[in-house]
């Protein structure tokens, strides 16, 4: 014989005042612990990784702890789908009668990204059935397709995040379709734009230093272009010197942008031109090695050449210049920046400058006119 109705209400009321109990309990954990709180925002998700097109797949039963955003109410359940404050409990209580009563409920609604699944429709269906014990809910399908495979562990660990990061520049920069084998993996989400503006920099120079071309350089061109002599020379350097064993937690990718960065602190600190490829990772190995000794005796060598040079030639010795660069190359990138050569931070900062000078001219081209009188 079937519970009463009675009986059922008692029972979801009960399993109710738990769940909201529990709900209340990690949202205090949580901001000691820092860990995510909150279902994942559908249209967040789904912008920044691009959606391309939607494909229903029908029917299924699909595991709860699977879903792991909503569309719409993602403030309503925590992220285990316990009911927070703004849940009616009322509402909530009647599904549970239902769901447990024969009558039953119909199948919920969702939308599938990689191995995750966003609640279109039936968020209190998931938060009663998780609440009943069980592993497996129906749902009506639809797959909303990526350019990149996301698995349930990014979308829980917000490695989505990266990944959408990487989706935005792959889609900005075609390198899937221009070099296949690019290899550009990163870790850190900032560090595509990064290499954006790199392309746009680099961009800029080409087209300052070739003024007098049949045409600027395009978009795609200066991809192709920074790729392959910008990007890969320093690759192919610290492969070279098999860089990345001294850095196993970081990817060529990584690395590239920690030595342009440390190449362009180098250039501004001692007013330089642009190191090459082959002066930049030297410099870069020879500051963030991890091995003391090696880099120990690399300083002592360079003082000694130093030495040599000014016994020898009676050139004076400089008491500042970047650990692994010769003097000699030190001599020369100094020339060529005071010749006229930026490096690329002053190149970056140019480039500002005239695209808020542009801004401001068609704005009110008169005032800019004038002002550059």
């Amino acid at each position: 014989m079937g519970m009463t109705h009675h009986e059922l209400r008692f029972e979801a009321t009960d399993r109710y005042n738990k769940s909201a109990r529990h709900a209340e309990l990690l949202r205090y954990w949580t901001r000691f612990t820092g860990k995510r709180f909150d279902l994942l925002r559908y249209e967040e998700v789904a912008s920044q990784l691009h959606i391309r097109q939607q494909i229903p797949l029908g029917f299924q039963m699909i595991q709860l702890d699977h879903i792991v955003g909503s569309v719409g109410r993602y403030r309503e359940f925590t992220n285990k789908f316990l009911p927070r404050a703004t849940v009616i409990q009322e509402r909530w209580i009647m599904v549970d009668v239902t769901m447990n009563s024969l009558r039953g409920l119909p199948p919920i609604e969702v939308y599938k990204i990689g191995e995750g699944y966003f609640v279109v429709d039936g968020n209190h269906r998931i938060s009663v059935a998780r609440a009943n014990g069980n592993k497996d809910i129906e749902a009506h399908v639809i797959e909303c397709q990526t350019a990149v495979p996301i698995t349930l562990a990014d979308l829980k660990s917000n490695r989505w995040l990266l990944k959408a990061a990487q989706t935005e520049f792959l889609a900005q920069t075609q390198l899937n379709t221009l070099r296949p084998d690019h290899g550009i993996e990163l870790t850190v989400p900032e560090h595509y734009q990064t290499l954006l503006h790199h392309i746009s920099v680099h961009r800029y120079l080409y087209n300052q230093l070739n003024y007098n071309q049949w045409r600027p350089l395009s978009w795609e061109d200066a991809v192709v272009s920074w790729y392959d002599t910008i990007y890969m020379p320093i690759v192919l350097e610290m492969r070279a010197r098999r860089l990345q064993s001294q850095f196993p937690q970081r990817t060529e990718a990584e690395l590239y942008v920690q030595i342009t960065q440390y190449r362009e602190r180098v250039a501004e600190e001692y007013e330089l031109a642009p190191l090459g490829a082959e002066i930049a990772v030297a410099v870069f190995a020879a500051n963030h090695s991890e091995r003391t000794i090696p880099r120990f005796l690399l300083t002592l060598r360079q003082s000694v050449r130093q030495r040599l040079r000014q016994h020898t030639q009676g050139t004076p010795v400089r008491a500042k210049m970047p650990l692994g660069m010769t003097q000699d190359e030190f001599h020369a990138l100094r020339l060529r920046h005071e010749a006229g050569e930026l490096s690329i931070g002053e190149a970056s900062r140019k480039q500002a400058q005239e695209s808020h000078f542009f801004e401001n001219m068609r704005e009110d081209p008169f005032e800019a006119q004038f002002a550059t009188l």
